[in-house]
């Protein structure tokens, strides 16, 4: 029976990574927010139905409540001049109140559980990434996106979703074969999709991978094979990625531009408001920068001033000094994990290695590439947050 309501976690899982992109695309809506808070309340709608004795620390759901209050208060003026700030505030709640349930869920079937479906959703992924070599689809809407890889509609948004069970399972301790297909996958995604972002994760596991002489070995093979393909068999990438790795005004690609954008948003937003930042989710509504010029000057548009890109800059462009607090923190926590997967020194059914790996795998969404506050990416950080929380307080006597 508990495997059967393990099971059900990794359904879960995969409706969370699934709707978001299906209800975006099928229904052509303006972003993957409508179908992620979809699978959040499918998600709590199944809590009740199969899971309704999930217990979880009251102290847990006072800190959760306080988070709200705190959005609640930090944004009264906003939410009386702006609809969007209000509903938003009302999503962080669902969102927060969401990562609770689902954290207790995590305690109840146990840490090798969890992590054992963490794993398998990567692999799930991974197969999902394959298929899209062979297999387009070209109905439903996704005909529009020629770049899609099936159910995603572009390589970024799969490697955001890939990379952070990716990263999360070569963190834990699986066999060999299983991490190496997964750096093989990630690394063959990232080549032929193309995608920068996805060979950011594979940089993050190798790193992570690297403390034995036949890991060692194994990398330099990978990556020797790697830079062979691009100087002789396909020049051409070398473009690509130089493109997006040289980040500097005179360069016309918009992914980098759009990344120089964020910060300069960042800082002008400090700038301009003292230090207190535009409000929660409020960026993009100030006068645009020198790069988002630019920008509009190529693209005639506006791009990704309301996501800032990268949710470092979106964090400071709304929260301001506080902001750059809160980034900061997450550096000195991602150093911490780092060192503490590096080093595989872990108590048995604590999640502290579950929580690492979110923490470490989220680094491409703070600093790299994420789509605001309502990702895959900060539900399972939130998730792993809750989860140590919830342990002190139900499991440490």
């Amino acid at each position: 029976m508990k495997v059967n309501s393990a099971f059900s976690l990794f359904c879960i899982l995969i409706l969370l990574v699934i709707l978001p992109s299906l209800f975006f695309v099928t229904l052509r809506l303006p972003s993957l927010t409508v179908g992620f808070f979809a699978a959040l309340l499918l998600f709590c709608f199944i809590m009740l139905v199969k899971h309704p004795c999930v217990k979880f620390s009251n102290k847990t759901m006072l800190y959760g409540s306080a988070v709200i209050l705190l959005l609640f208060l930090f944004n009264l003026q906003n939410m009386q001049d702006n609809i969007k700030v209000l509903f938003s505030v009302l999503l962080a709640s669902i969102f927060i109140l969401s990562s609770i349930l689902f954290s207790a869920l995590f305690i109840r079937f146990g840490e090798f559980s969890s992590q054992k479906y963490i794993v398998k959703a990567a692999i799930f992924l991974s197969c999902l990434g394959w298929l899209s070599f062979f297999f387009k689809i070209n109905h439903f809407g996704f005909e529009y996106y020629l770049k899609s890889v099936f159910v995603f509609y572009e390589p970024s948004h799969f490697a955001v979703i890939f990379g952070i069970f990716f990263v999360a399972s070569i963190s834990f301790d699986i066999p060999e074969k299983i991490k190496g297909y997964l750096l093989l996958s990630s690394l063959s995604f990232g080549l032929f999709l193309p995608n920068a972002t996805m060979l950011v994760y594979s940089v993050i596991a190798i790193a992570l991978m690297v403390r034995s002489f036949s890991s060692y070995v194994f990398i330099v093979i990978a990556l020797t094979s790697f830079v062979f393909f691009l100087v002789f068999i396909q020049p051409e990438l070398l473009v690509y990625y130089a493109d997006r790795i040289f980040l500097s005004e005179s360069n016309s690609n918009l992914s980098a531009l759009v990344y120089l954008q964020g910060w300069q948003e960042a800082y002008k937003s400090i700038v301009e408001t003292n230090g207190l930042g535009l409000g929660f989710q409020m960026a993009g509504t100030n006068s645009p920068s020198e790069m988002a010029q630019r920008i509009y000057s190529i693209a005639s548009v506006y791009l990704n001033r309301e996501d800032g890109s990268f949710l470092a800059a979106k964090v400071v462009i709304e929260f301001g000094v506080l902001g750059v607090f809160f980034v900061l923190l997450y550096l000195v926590l991602f150093c911490r994990s780092f060192i503490s997967i590096r080093r595989g020194a872990y108590n048995v059914g604590d999640f502290g290695l579950f929580f690492d790996s979110m923490v470490v795998g989220f680094f491409v969404d703070m600093f790299v590439r994420s789509a605001g506050y309502f990702t895959l990416g900060f539900f399972m950080l939130a998730v792993a947050i809750g989860l140590r929380v919830q342990w002190r307080f139900t499991c440490v006597k």
